[in-house]
């Protein structure tokens, strides 16, 4: 007796909708992804030749054109920034800090920041500047 074999199917799996998801993921990963460390705030940063990217520090210290003083995206006083620098400095093993300060800001204040962030243990004091382009 002979019996037919049956024509078998090929399994198939179907991925399409994996794909629009994988896709969509994607999307969604590149649309909410912070690529630049920059608060709010804008600032006209002074030019030089030979600027360096620096690495970037967790405490960033922005001074606006009408002399205001932010840290991130807060505005604090002088006596309030003493004490951030110090809590900051005492809670890291990294004592570096960036001060960004826009080109019209009165240069005074720049070194009463400075002098804040060194008088409270803060061991290196960057000043951010953009390379001539």
């Amino acid at each position: 007796m002979k019996f037919r074999s049956k024509d078998k199917e090929s399994v198939r799996i179907d991925i399409t909708s994996l794909v629009d998801v994988v896709f969509l993921l994607l999307i969604f990963f590149m649309v909410s992804t912070t690529f630049l460390d920059r608060p709010g705030l804008r600032l006209a940063l002074p030019d030089t030749q030979s600027a360096t990217p620096s690495k970037v520090e967790k405490m960033v210290i922005t001074v606006t054109r009408d002399n205001r003083i932010f840290v991130g995206i807060e505005e604090l006083d002088v006596d309030i920034l003493s004490e951030k620098v110090k809590e900051y400095v005492s809670q890291t093993e990294d004592k570096n800090v960036r001060i960004r300060g826009d080109q019209q800001v009165n240069f005074g204040t720049i070194i009463k920041v400075m002098d804040i962030c060194r008088i409270n243990g803060a061991t290196g004091v960057t000043i951010e500047t953009e390379k001539k382009k």
